[in-house]
């Protein structure tokens, strides 16, 4: 597949090095599967919301679908409130996994919504990603945080797996 180049915006408190550099490409790179995995998960949500609260229609269901579910004006927000209806009269999930489940959501459309929107900044030694929820954010960007944001995707994914698979036993 061809390389293409596009325009970058990077912040430094220091010169960069070229690791610097390296390290940013792949963070770049990083970003762009955690918006992926993102978009995978609202697909995920859109195919429970759609065999269960749409059932109903089969003739023309693309066209459903795609004008409501997946239209501009159906954010990631409203899905998921979306998928909480369909959870409880379909009782999918039960208790605690309800919650857990929608927090986990928030976060995932949280850490989407930095990559996508926010800057890329190398601080010294690090490098952060600065981003604006309700204020100004900066997340320092370490095997840490990278960890806590694939154990957030997975448990979604899985989930969500789960409850289409539990509907479609029904």
């Amino acid at each position: 597949m061809r390389d293409i180049s596009l325009p970058v915006f990077y912040k430094a408190t220091l010169p960069p090095t070229d690791g610097d550099f390296d390290e940013a490409r792949d963070l770049r790179k990083l970003a762009g599967r955690i918006i992926s995995g993102a978009a995978a998960i609202e697909e995920l949500i859109i195919d429970i919301v759609s065999g269960t609260l749409l059932v109903e229609v089969k003739q023309h269901r693309s066209l459903v679908v795609g004008s409501i579910l997946k239209s501009d004006w159906c954010s990631f927000a409203a899905k998921r409130k979306l998928l909480a209806l369909v959870v409880d009269e379909f009782k999918l999930l039960s208790g605690k996994s309800k919650t857990e489940l929608d927090e986990a959501l928030r976060k995932v459309m949280q850490y989407r919504n930095a990559f996508a929107h926010g800057s890329l900044v190398h601080n010294i030694d690090t490098h952060e990603l600065h981003y604006f929820e309700s204020k100004p954010r900066v997340s320092r960007l370490d095997d840490a945080y990278f960890e806590e944001l694939e154990r957030v995707f997975q448990s979604v994914w899985t989930r969500l797996q789960e409850m289409q698979s539990a509907y479609m036993a029904k």
